[in-house]
């Protein structure tokens, strides 16, 4: 019914702010969160929308006489700021998320959604929201004790494992000598030179928007230019080193390959 809502491709999400709430409502924020403007952080679904996109009843965002609503548990974080505004003649609550602090968010895709929102049960998805910001660095490995865990994420031990064997039986979490290991779809991590991989997407970005406005013919368009709208478009999905393909797509460092039907771009070499 509101399949015309702006989903982005993926959304990243304060850490605190899904380690503070209970599973449920973080997993309802990582979806308000991906509805967000990218540029504002703001939106004004409503708990109708917002629950009709999950698969869910409007009731389960109201408070009762030993609950506090949605919203209102949005309010006590201080992550998020929600004001009134009139649109056609009825009061619509805007949220607007706060800016992250680098190196104290997560970023999931969109695919975590796609894949499991009606398949999984909201808790176990914002149970593995949260298992993922608690996360080693630059990993999909918790290693922190059970103490240490049950702490970061505002949970019980006993609901911790009763929520953990869940997500094994599902295959959705693998243990390890380490700790547990996530194999979820659509969580992204931060690689190292995040800050510098994102201002190298924006140039190639401008770059290849500024050649598709002022070229038609695109068989003329520089190899690397195609290359790099070829992952993009895959959201450089099985990309191990994002890093060095940009820096060489930049540089127009790329191997022109025999053309084939099916388009598989070779790996970037100098």
């Amino acid at each position: 019914m509101y399949s015309t809502l702006p989903f982005k491709t993926y959304t990243a999400i304060d850490s605190g702010l899904i380690q503070t709430l209970r599973c449920s409502d973080a997993y309802r924020v990582f979806v308000l969160s991906l509805i967000a403007d990218r540029k504002e952080l703001t939106t004004d679904t409503t708990i109708k929308q917002l629950s009709s996109i999950i698969g869910e009843s409007e009731h389960n965002y109201q408070g009762g006489k030993r609950s506090i609503s949605f919203n209102d548990k949005l309010r006590a974080t201080k992550k998020i700021e929600l004001s009134s505004v009139r649109i056609a003649n009825k009061n619509r609550t805007v949220y607007k998320f706060l800016p992250l602090v680098i190196g104290n968010y997560i970023r999931v895709n969109r695919i975590l959604y796609d894949e499991y929102n009606g398949k999984l049960p909201i808790e176990l998805l914002g149970f593995i929201l949260k298992l993922f910001s608690v996360a080693n660095p630059h990993s999909y490995t918790i290693s922190k004790s059970m103490r240490e865990l049950s702490r970061l994420i505002h949970m019980s031990n006993k609901t911790i494992n009763e929520y953990l064997n869940r997500l094994v039986s599902e295959g959705l979490i693998e243990p390890k000598q380490d700790g547990w290991h996530l194999n979820v779809k659509g969580l992204i991590i931060d690689r190292p030179h995040a800050k510098k991989i994102s201002e190298m997407k924006t140039i190639m970005d401008n770059w290849l928007d500024s050649w598709e406005r002022k070229n038609k013919d695109h068989e003329k368009m520089p190899r690397c230019l195609k290359v790099y709208k070829y992952y993009r478009e895959k959201n450089f999905e099985n990309v191990n080193d994002e890093y060095s393909l940009l820096k060489n797509l930049i540089c127009g460092l790329t191997r022109t390959p025999t053309l084939i039907v099916d388009i598989s771009y070779p790996d970037i070499v100098l």
